[in-house]
């Protein structure tokens, strides 16, 4: 079996917590074959590995989503996207609706040797659609700093989704964000099973950052939260298992809109015998000090 991790500001660029997780579940089931899509914020990053691949790793693929600085279009077009796709992305846009993965294959994927992202971001369609939700949500903010955070924020996420997608017989990406969405997206070409395993829940962890942010201003916290959010209901629709820690987070994934039938908490193992000694010579360092 061939099983597409993919990791996302992690393994294998980054050591501890998910990336040591992802190392010990290759080597662990030596009998499958995995290959790891791996999403970075930079280039620079790419080939510094800290980890070792196993030999059951022969591949790695690597995205960065600074790729979009050297993005070119071929300049502002019109009709660029049907009525249809334009309702799909003012969707996509405003998060109010759930957004079937095969529309976003129809638009970014299959469409993608006629369009770039670039080109579908600057073009008068998608212009509509951002000034049809700035009308309808955000007059109260800058229509020129709302222009400008949609591009930080939505062009990562279209170039990502026009990139070739590796084939695999599972789909298994480590969190909801960027990745999850990626997975969903490779699920839906290849129509092979995808799952999540979420060791924090995404877009909390995003939303914590936000609010500790300078980059970020004002009622443009809010847009960049509801966004993460966006990303993380998404790559739960698109998913056929989801795998958290506990069950506190189970319940938070359902509250996020996470079908429950689709949860199954997986707690992290435990090498028992490694704390039993361990707790033997604690017990006798104690046992020395009451005496």
């Amino acid at each position: 079996m061939r099983i597409c991790l993919l990791t996302e500001g992690s393994y294998p660029y980054v050591v501890g917590d998910v990336s040591s997780w992802v190392q010990m579940l290759m080597e662990g089931i030596p009998e499958h074959e995995f290959m790891i899509y791996s999403i970075g914020a930079e280039r620079k990053s790419r080939g510094k590995f800290k980890y070792k691949f196993p030999k059951n790793c022969p591949g790695i693929r690597e995205e960065f989503l600074d790729a979009i600085l050297s993005l070119t279009s071929s300049g502002l077009r019109e009709r660029l996207l049907s009525n249809p796709e334009k309702e799909v992305l003012y969707d996509l846009v405003t998060g109010e609706k759930d957004i079937p993965f095969v529309d976003l294959v129809e638009i970014f994927y299959y469409g993608r040797e006629k369009r770039s992202a670039l080109d579908i971001f600057m073009s008068s369609d998608f212009f509509d659609v951002i000034q049809r939700v700035y009308e309808e949500k955000y007059r109260h903010l800058s229509f020129a700093e709302y222009f400008w955070t949609l591009r930080s924020m939505l062009l990562p996420l279209f170039y990502l989704l026009q990139q070739e997608l590796p084939e695999a017989d599972i789909y298994h990406s480590v969190a909801t964000g960027y990745c999850g969405i990626i997975g969903g997206m490779a699920a839906t070409v290849y129509q092979k099973p995808f799952m999540i395993t979420e060791h924090g829940i995404y877009p909390r962890e995003r939303e914590e950052e936000i609010l500790r942010s300078d980059w970020a201003k004002g009622g443009f916290k809010g847009i960049w939260i509801n966004y993460f959010y966006r990303l993380a209901r998404l790559a739960y629709k698109a998913a056929d298992r989801v795998c958290p820690l506990f069950e506190g987070n189970a319940r938070m994934e359902e509250s996020l809109g996470c079908a429950p039938e689709k949860i199954t908490v997986v707690p992290n193992g435990v090498r028992m015998e490694q704390l039993q000694s361990s707790y033997r010579e604690i017990y006798a360092q104690v046992g020395k000090v009451r005496h």
